[in-house]
């Protein structure tokens, strides 16, 4: 009936709700874990260009000496200072990603924009570091047909729909409803009462409340029965049915759609977190090869083989490597979040 069928839709209504919240809850997290680790990376990053401005701080010394000493001409102390000052600038400017990093997350953790943690500094507890593990495309897949909110909203669709469904089919049916019904009354009066037909008053039914109590089951009353109803052309009812069955075919075709959307997506993300790993490898490398190449251009200024301007350079790149690396490093730890977040594991 109509009042069963609205209590199950209202029921898996309730169900959708909480799934809906959790998909909010995931995506919330997801997004809180990727404003954290770029906040690690700001200040991570702003460490390898104070080292590099350390670096240059070292040359500059060197060539002073090298000027005190009368091997080379003091323009190459401008040069070297230019470029210090040059780096100094670049250490500055990170200082701004680093509070606009910090005010994406903040933004995401806090809700009361007059609360007084908005002027603390926010210093994430993890490193930036790589730890490369094996991701089995299968069950990663498997776990996100398990506990993705959107299934499991869609299969809550599926059961409200068959509930229309069922109702539309009985609407279109001859229906029969049988009654039974059962009454009793008290009956009792003065005996100044009205007797516009001289009836003959009965000692029993004379007095008040309580006799009309006492008589309560003195004048009972049965009824029994049945309606039928049967629809002759039930345009109407014919009409719904055809639309709730419509309605069905239309949620299988897009519960066919997400589970490939889905399917898709913990595809990409596991071949992202693949290649994310081999960059993170490929920078390491890099970063190993210009520390040596800087060890020798130094080696090579030392003896008087090189100048300023290749010594220079090498620490440039150098730097822009470790910058590669932490990145590299960095957007590995974000992939690996967002594999969390498309097989719903980061919520429990």
């Amino acid at each position: 009936n109509q009042n069963r069928r609205n209590l199950k839709a209202l029921k898996e209504q309730l169900s959708i709700a909480d799934m809906s919240f959790r998909k909010k809850l995931i995506e919330l997290i997801a997004r809180t874990q990727s404003a954290y680790y770029d906040l690690a990376f700001a200040l991570e990053n702003e460490k390898i260009q104070c080292d590099a401005v350390n670096l240059a701080a070292e040359q500059l010394r060197r060539a002073q000496t090298e000027v005190e000493s009368g091997r080379v001409a003091p323009i190459e102390v401008d040069a070297v200072e230019a470029e210090f000052e040059r780096r100094k600038e670049i250490a500055i400017s990170e200082l701004m990603s680093i509070t606009q990093a910090e005010n994406r997350l903040k933004n995401l953790i806090l809700h009361d924009p007059s609360s007084d943690e908005w002027n603390y500094q926010i210093l994430p507890t993890d490193k930036i570091s790589f730890l490369p593990e094996e991701i089995d495309l299968e069950q990663a897949i498997e776990t996100a047909m398990k506990k993705r909110p959107e299934i499991e909203e869609m299969n809550l669709q599926e059961k409200i729909n068959r509930v229309e469904v069922d109702y539309m089919k009985n609407q279109a049916k001859p229906q029969i409803d049988v009654f039974y019904r059962f009454s009793t009354e008290g009956v009792a009066g003065g005996k100044d009462a009205p007797n516009f037909f001289n009836f003959k008053q009965q000692p029993d039914f004379i007095g008040g409340y309580a006799t009309a109590l006492r008589n309560i089951f003195g004048f009972r009353t049965y009824e029994i029965g049945a309606s039928f109803n049967i629809p002759f052309r039930n345009r109407t009812a014919k009409a719904n049915l055809t639309n709730a069955l419509i309605s069905s075919n239309q949620i299988d075709i897009q519960k066919k759609q997400l589970l490939q959307s889905i399917l898709t997506e913990v595809r990409n993300a596991v071949q992202n977190l693949d290649v994310a790993a081999q960059r993170v490898e490929a920078t390491a490398s890099a970063v190993k090869a210009a520390e040596k190449q800087l060890i020798a251009e130094q080696v090579r200024f030392d003896v008087g083989l090189s100048t300023n301007y290749f010594v220079l350079e090498k620490q440039n790149n150098l730097s822009a490597a470790r910058s590669r690396q932490l990145r590299a490093i960095t957007d590995y730890i974000k992939a690996r979040a967002e594999l969390e977040k498309v097989i719903a594991s980061n919520l429990p």
